[in-house]
């Protein structure tokens, strides 16, 4: 998969920058800056990590922008199971069909 340095989600345009500073404040892979438009990735990671992960941080925008968050008490936790969940899944079906060369 390319990773673009533009992404268009729900008709804004997010940008996708690496910077391990950023993804290190969370002890993650990634990080979305809601406010910002901005999806932060990792850049030494391995490309199928990078994948998942941008995969992951496109689902954190799409539940944002679908107000989903203020639908769930527990909505950190929930979020982050759901999308972790449906990330990887989708990103194992790109894999497996060919659809991320």
């Amino acid at each position: 998969m390319n990773i673009p340095k533009l992404l268009k989600i729900g008709g804004m345009e997010w940008l996708v920058e690496y910077d391990e500073k950023v993804t290190n404040e969370g002890n993650s892979f990634g990080s979305t800056h809601f406010r910002k438009q901005r999806i932060f990735l990792e850049e030494s990671e391995t490309q199928q990590k990078k994948e998942q992960v941008l995969i992951h941080e496109i689902l954190h925008v799409i539940w944002y922008q679908a107000g989903l968050g203020v639908r769930y008490k527990d909505q950190e936790k929930i979020e982050e199971e759901i999308v972790t969940t449906l990330s990887q899944g989708i990103y194992q079906v790109f894999k497996d069909n060919d659809l991320i060369k």
